[in-house]
């Protein structure tokens, strides 16, 4: 990760399990390390606080953008540009990043991220519904492969669209090595399915006990922007009569909002053929 010569200089801090732990990791080799987050509100935005909480604790230089509708509704066709997709949840997701992005990139050229914890270690609540053993493997098996479909496509699309570089440290080869080592009984451990059991066991006594036992959010949940964004495409899809795009879209649209997301994507992308190349994945159907 190249922290000691200083290409590394900062990390995207959420204040959940995953970033915390590598803010807590850099911040050894990075005694000035910078940290980023952004939500919608103080109030509505569970991120924005955890995150103070663990720059204070850790002592980083701590950095924070909060931003409203009307700043997420002007920049969605940047977002939607930059991002190459209409699919409902990307979008809402990248609309966090994006935001993230901007803001690390005023101080940092590049930033660590605690993207891949999840997949590898059974955060996802599919994960904790499975019914046995090689059901969780065949659905972790899945989310590794469509990673980059869901979290990573926003994170890389948007820190591209910044000039930002990012790291990923749990998606190191001698880490996800060491995660398929693991028994999946220790990743989701118990009676009460704690996910993620064994990495909050490694890293107890590191952390703050409420951010260490902080239960997973989706990045645009915690920031705050989820609902926001979701009610602009609404909005926007019920200004025109959009039927002629749902049949238009070799993919059928999930919701008003994407109906608008698609609009939005086919100003930018006028070729068909580039509907195909939208990628779509639900990990209770396997698609």
């Amino acid at each position: 990760m190249r922290l000691k010569d200083g290409k590394v200089d900062g990390v995207l801090l959420s204040g959940g399990l995953d970033s915390s732990i590598i803010a807590c990791l850099a911040k050894e080799f990075k005694p000035d390390l910078k940290t980023f987050t952004v939500g919608t509100d103080i109030n509505a935005s569970e991120d924005l606080v955890r995150a103070r909480e663990m720059a204070q604790y850790l002592g980083t230089e701590h950095h924070d953008y909060i931003f409203g509708e009307r700043e997420i509704e002007h920049s969605l066709p940047q977002i939607i540009h930059q991002l190459e997709s209409f699919d409902g949840d990307c979008v809402s997701g990248a609309v966090a990043n994006y935001f993230t992005a901007r803001l690390a990139a005023q101080y940092s050229n590049c930033v660590l991220c605690g993207e891949g914890a999840d997949e590898f270690l059974g955060g996802y609540h599919e994960q904790k519904e499975a019914g046995s053993e090689a059901e969780f493997v065949k659905l972790t098996e899945d989310l590794i492969t469509n990673a980059y479909h869901t979290g990573l496509q926003r994170l890389d699309r948007m820190m591209a669209g910044h000039s930002l570089e990012f790291r990923p440290p749990f998606l190191d080869g001698r880490v996800t090595a060491l995660c398929y080592q693991i028994p999946p009984a220790w990743k989701v451990y118990g009676k009460k399915k704690v996910e993620k059991w064994i990495l909050r066991k490694a890293f107890a006594g590191l952390l703050p006990d409420h951010i260490l036992n902080r239960v997973k959010q989706p990045f645009a949940s915690g920031a705050g922007s989820a609902k926001l964004t979701e009610l602009i495409g609404q909005r926007e899809a019920a200004k025109e009569d959009s039927a002629h795009e749902q049949i238009k879209s070799a993919m059928a649209l999930k919701s008003e909002a994407e109906i608008y997301y698609y609009r939005v994507f086919k100003e930018k992308f006028t070729e068909d053929s580039f509907d195909k190349l939208v990628t779509r994945w639900d990990p209770l159907t396997r698609r």
